[in-house]
């Protein structure tokens, strides 16, 4: 009779591995790939499977066991069932790609105890699912002890990583094992990126709203002091050595009296020593940033969600309003710093909800509307110079090169288009065919943005041609940025991404839990950088030190 592990073999070289050819699979490059969801609810595959793992953690009894979903979910429900009989019940769960956005919220589904921690999946290739579980289980303060895999693709020195958290990889086969059987050699993988980010320190505002999955109030600093809104209608003024709030200042309620409408979404403007800030109580406001005393407020709008933009060669303040007006639900009031008081007003049919462009040296002010329109108005008056429609609404600020005299913006059309600064007229579009909710970013000769089809562009600026594209493995809403010759941004899949600008090749990465919304922030002096997640978390990060090799 054939054994646990043997039957399982049979499963992999007649069902689960499948050539390209036989059947159409993405990306087409691939000669081949492993389908364990052929097989996963299978009673005979998961009988077999289940025997094997039996044998293989009777002796570490007691345990829970779970994982990530799809694949984990019939392992890990097979394996309580199998458990269960042989008289060894467990608990078992499975983690959410994301948190759910309806009901209760959860990351985890199912039951957690203080048993350790095996996780469980179909197989492991670059650990990038692992790396997510782990995050998830630190956080919920469990130890996890293993990661069984039906297959592991590459050598355990590739995942020494894992066990220096001590967490050892099990695996039933490797592709090692099977090449005789299948007919084709073992696939040539790229070495893996670097987690090459600590944490110095991490900050969590309460309350946060967690069934809105978008870009929130951003961070901005000064030498001593970090500063961002937050769901719970708190500004915070945050310790930059150690992470602990030096004050808060709560806004009232929103426009319809509720608690849970009085969000800070708006990213603060750090001028000459004050914060300058929107609210969805409608209210725009600025304090103290030494002491979170309260200045002026202007009472303008029914909700304010963008971020202020200022001119400094004008003292101005120019901040997107929204309105409960049907047909006239947008508009831009300019303020005087000092004062708050209102210089003049412009209000359009459509809401405003993104932050504006302000470029001194034209005189303008650029901001798009949820009607896709982009809007070039004059900075002295507002009134209105020229517009552009694009096919989809614009949710976030264009961008100046000020080499080509252009506006650079990205639409929910799918498209990004480059404007003419003194006309509006069309110069370049590249159409990625996916809405695209964040900022354009500049470098050298280069536009870099991200999609939700999940893949970061590097479009070229004088025509528009795309030079590469990087695949993360969620949808992408924060806005990428440049540092250090380094493209950073983060995903839903709660994961900071590095890449290299000139080949689109992944350098590094950090793992949080959460999705991460906003764009990644770097103090040049320093050497940190804050990392923010929807669920109103900020990580401070280092780059980790790297050892010089002894001679």
């Amino acid at each position: 009779m054939n054994s646990p592990t043997e039957k399982i073999r049979a499963y992999i070289v007649k069902e689960v591995f499948v050539r390209q050819g036989e059947q159409r699979f993405v990306p087409d490059t691939s000669e081949w790939i492993m389908d364990f969801r052929r097989v996963c609810l299978d009673p005979g595959f998961l009988d077999a499977y289940t025997e094997a793992f039996y044998e293989r953690y009777k002796d570490r009894y007691p345990f829970q066991v779970g994982g990530m979903e799809v694949a984990a979910i019939p392992l890990v429900s097979a394996i309580i069932m199998k458990m269960r009989e042989r008289g060894m019940p467990i608990s078992g769960f499975f983690i959410r790609k994301s948190r759910k956005k309806t009901g209760l919220l959860k990351m985890i589904e199912g039951k957690l105890t203080d048993d350790p921690v095996i996780l469980v999946d179909d197989l492991i290739n670059n650990g990038y699912t692992l790396d997510r579980q782990l995050a998830v289980m630190t956080e919920a303060k469990k130890q996890t002890i293993a990661f069984c895999t039906v297959l592991r693709f590459r050598s355990l020195e590739t995942y020494q990583r894992y066990f220096d958290q001590g967490v050892s990889i099990e695996a039933f086969f490797t592709l090692d094992d099977l090449p005789v059987a299948l007919g084709t050699r073992p696939k040539q993988t790229e070495p893996l990126p670097k987690k090459k980010f600590e944490v110095k320190w991490y900050f969590k505002s309460p309350d946060a709203l967690l069934e809105a999955v978008v870009p929130k109030s951003g961070v901005v600093f000064d030498e001593e002091r970090l500063y961002v809104g937050s769901d719970c209608g708190v500004l915070w003024a945050i310790n930059r050595i150690d992470g602990t709030a030096v004050w808060q200042h709560q806004i009232g309620l929103g426009p319809w009296g509720s608690k849970r409408d009085k969000q800070i979404f708006s990213t603060p403007v750090l001028y000459q020593g004050k914060l300058y800030f929107g609210a969805h109580d409608g209210n725009i406001y600025c304090v103290e940033a030494l002491t979170g005393k309260r200045l002026w407020v202007s009472f303008e709008a029914d909700w304010v969600e963008g971020a202020p933009a200022l001119s400094e060669k004008k003292n101005i303040l120019y901040v997107p309003t929204l309105f409960g007006m049907r047909g006239r639900q947008g508009g831009m009031v300019a303020l005087d710093v000092m004062t708050g008081k209102a210089l003049f007003r412009v209000r359009t049919q459509a809401a405003l909800r993104g932050t504006p462009l302000v470029v001194d040296e034209q005189e303008q002010v650029y901001i798009g509307g949820e009607d896709g329109t982009l809007f070039a108005f004059d900075m002295n008056d507002g009134h209105t110079l020229w517009t552009f429609r694009s096919g989809g609404a614009i949710k976030d600020a264009p961008i100046y090169d000020s080499v080509s005299q252009a506006v650079i913006f990205s639409s929910f059309d799918g498209a990004v288009y480059k404007l003419d600064v003194k006309t509006g007229l069309l110069l370049w579009k590249y159409d990625i065919g996916l809405a695209n909710y964040s900022a354009p970013c500049l470098w050298q000769d280069r536009v870099f943005v991200n999609s939700l089809d999940k893949n970061l562009y590097c479009l070229d600026l004088k025509t528009g041609e795309k030079l590469w594209s990087f695949p993360a493995r969620a949808r992408i809403f924060s806005s990428p940025r440049v540092y250090r010759d380094r493209v950073y941004f983060g995903a839903n899949d709660a994961r900071m991404y590095e890449i290299d600008p000139q080949t689109g090749r992944q350098t590094g990465f950090f793992q949080a839990v959460e999705r991460i919304t906003n764009p990644v922030v770097f103090d040049e002096k320093t050497g940190d950088f804050y990392l923010q997640t929807y669920a109103n978390e900020i990580y401070c990060l280092r780059e980790k030190e790297t050892k010089a090799p002894e001679e």
